[in-house]
């Protein structure tokens, strides 16, 4: 008798695809059935996980019911159009985490009867050994109906949440543009904040230090009260000679100056509401905002 089909395959282990195994492992789930082009890098990973690795990825769609590919996108349209999964196997649905490429990328495998979809993990990811499953980890998901079935199901074995896309292609690329500012746009932002704030202490290597309190206490204020509530600092509090020092001080470091200028701008726009008008018009001017741009937040 033959064994039965594995509920998952993961075919890819770059950074995604050895997070999305460890997640799965640590929340008391089996591991997948592993496929990489580099066979050893599958082999480490089953035996750290305690999972089966295969030596081909058709090997690996012919023993399960989903398959989880966390290929890069370059990588994604040629290996899809050289997979040839067996007929009549138990593979139901086929799941990419490319969350700026929709679903027909998967179109071999959807001809093929294979339901497709995106399953994008808004997340950090790393190849570290070790780093538990984020907490409030969330997806977004979108595809045939079936593979939305299948794309929320795994979101349930790792206690995450699920953001449904809409079937609309510019609006996954405008949603994934959305998650690189938040996400990336946090690092240079980091690193331009880092760099000011290292050039005026005795001890630089203390500027990171202080930012992970500054940005934890923020990110706590974020979750809590949303951006609008959770804002301080002059803008806020409309104090327009503050803002005119902070532009100054940053004279010699331009690309700093104009961050700061383009965030106080945004920021302006949500503090507008509480802002007396003649606040909000100083601080307009004082920011290259056209008149009347400022209370239009």
């Amino acid at each position: 008798m033959s064994a039965p089909p594995a509920p998952l395959a993961l075919l890819g282990l770059g950074a995604a695809g050895r997070s999305l195994a460890r997640w799965l492992v640590a929340r008391g789930q089996p591991c997948p059935l592993l496929w990489n082009r580099t066979c050893a890098v599958a082999r480490d990973l089953a035996a750290e996980l305690g999972g089966s690795a295969c030596a081909a990825a058709e090997e690996a769609l012919a023993r399960s019911e989903v398959a989880l590919i966390a290929l890069s996108d370059a990588a994604l349209p040629g290996f899809v159009a050289s997979l040839e999964p067996p007929p009549g196997g138990p593979l139901r649905a086929a799941l990419h985490l490319a969350g700026a490429r929709p679903p027909s990328l998967l179109d071999p495998l959807r001809r093929r009867g294979i339901a497709v979809g995106v399953f994008h993990p808004l997340a950090a990811l790393t190849r570290a050994p070790g780093a538990p499953p984020p907490a409030g980890l969330a997806f977004g998901i979108r595809g045939d109906p079936p593979a939305r079935a299948a794309a929320r199901r795994l979101a349930g074995l790792l206690d995450a949440a699920v953001l449904e896309l809409a079937e609309d292609d510019r609006a996954q690329l405008r949603y994934h543009a959305g998650a690189a500012l938040a996400a990336n746009g946090l690092v240079a932002l980091f690193a331009e904040a880092e760099a000011v704030l290292a050039g005026t202490l005795e001890q630089p290597d203390q500027a990171r230090l202080g930012l992970r309190s500054l940005l934890g206490s923020s990110l706590a204020a974020l979750e809590r009260l949303g951006p609008a509530q959770a804002q301080t600092g002059p803008i806020q509090r409309g104090a327009d000679d503050l803002v005119q020092l902070h532009i100054e001080s940053l004279a010699g470091q331009p690309r700093a100056q104009a961050l700061y200028l383009e965030l106080s701008r945004s920021l302006l726009l949500l503090a507008s509401p509480n802002l007396a008008a003649q606040a909000r018009r100083r601080l307009a001017a004082l920011l290259g905002l056209p008149p009347g741009d400022e209370a239009q937040g």
